[in-house]
């Protein structure tokens, strides 16, 4: 944390515009840390934004969640006056909350500030607050997972009209499938979710979970005494 202290005696002194300059003289190559400093118009935020982001990013989630829940509240109590670009941090904030939430396994935290940017804002939101209802053991997972698949096809069926690539809707697409196999498995669907799985182990991007997922189904039916199914 050389450049915090550095950052910190700035923020006391600069404005928001002016701080990666007293920092670093530009603006054209800036940390995720930094990037969240210069857009910050609540100065009581910036700098629990600042470690909170620098503590995310190095794993270290129990003291992130210190910063980031001040930060937090500062940006809730100003909400309504935000502009668009704090609010997007806001969002950003929430995310990280429930991202370090999830990886200490406190779920009911973790959704609590998922939900809120959860289908609003951006997939990686989606796909955290997917997996934390998928990890969680949610009651909501697998219609989450249906309601979310159902909208990425309307999306995907547009872009094949339109002769056009989306790798991000796409590779949401497959995290869905993976997600729907896993659920399907867990409530001993075996057949359905072996439908869905076969597919998939030609497929370079998703062979070695499809794989991995078959041969769990194997042995569970091995152990139910009902292996000839797999061989249908």
């Amino acid at each position: 944390f050389e450049l915090a202290s550095t950052v910190v005696k700035a923020m006391k002194l600069a404005k928001p515009n002016d701080l990666i300059v007293v920092t670093t003289g530009t603006t054209d190559e800036l940390t995720d840390e930094q990037a969240l400093l210069l857009d910050c118009e609540i100065p009581d935020a910036r700098e629990e934004l600042y470690f909170g982001r620098k503590l995310f990013n190095s794993g270290r989630y129990y003291e992130a969640i210190v910063r980031l829940l001040v930060a937090y509240t500062h940006l809730r109590a100003s909400f309504d006056h935000l502009s668009p670009r704090m609010r997007e941090t806001f969002g950003e904030v929430c995310y990280m909350l429930g991202f370090c939430f999830a990886e200490l396994q406190q779920y009911e935290k973790a959704l609590y500030y998922l939900e809120i940017v959860a289908f609003k804002v951006c997939v990686k939101y989606d796909m955290e607050y997917i997996n934390c209802l998928v990890n969680s053991g949610d009651v909501r997972a697998m219609g989450a997972v249906m309601k979310a698949t159902e909208q990425v096809q309307k999306v995907l069926s547009r872009i094949d009209e339109e002769d056009s690539e989306m790798p991000d809707i796409e590779r949401y697409n497959r995290f869905l499938l993976r997600r729907r196999c896993y659920l399907l498995i867990e409530k001993g669907n075996y057949d359905e979710a072996e439908a869905l799985l076969k597919p998939l182990v030609d497929d370079p991007r998703d062979g070695s979970f499809a794989m991995g997922e078959l041969s769990y189904i194997q042995r569970k039916r091995e152990e139910k005494g009902d292996s000839h199914k797999s061989e249908e």
